[in-house]
């Protein structure tokens, strides 16, 4: 389990969180949970909070349309994001080449030549 996991763990049981909602806001079993919380004696909060952040699970006291407690939290979620961006092999609708898409799902060509040749029937200038 990693640390991120553990602090959502304990900011989520000490905010009246169940085992089945922390379990399922960390995408973890609610076993993993329940024995993760009896090992280091967490114990249910009295009031329950309904808005947490997204990263760490720490109760969020900013305005209706707030997801992360800070900015250093939203700011790690959007490394962690970028991290895990699909990555896939396509083949260009053109020349027929492989080649790896990182960041645009809509991409049908290697690279701009192929995509002009495709597009006006050139050599990848003006005809």
């Amino acid at each position: 389990m990693k640390n991120i996991e553990e602090e959502r763990i304990r900011n989520l049981r000490t905010a009246g969180w169940g085992y089945k909602a922390i379990a399922e806001f960390c995408a973890l079993t609610r076993d993993q949970v329940r024995s993760y919380c009896t090992s280091r004696n967490l114990e249910a909060g009295s009031v329950v909070a309904q808005r947490v952040c997204r990263w760490c699970a720490s109760p969020i006291r900013g305005g209706a349309r707030a997801r992360f407690c800070s900015p250093a939290c939203r700011h790690k979620a959007w490394r962690e994001r970028q991290k895990t961006e699909p990555v896939r092999e396509q083949t260009c609708a053109h020349c027929g080449h492989r080649f790896v898409i990182v960041d645009k799902p809509g991409q049908k060509y290697c690279c701009h030549a192929c995509y002009v040749r495709a597009r006006f029937g050139t050599r990848g200038g003006r005809s």
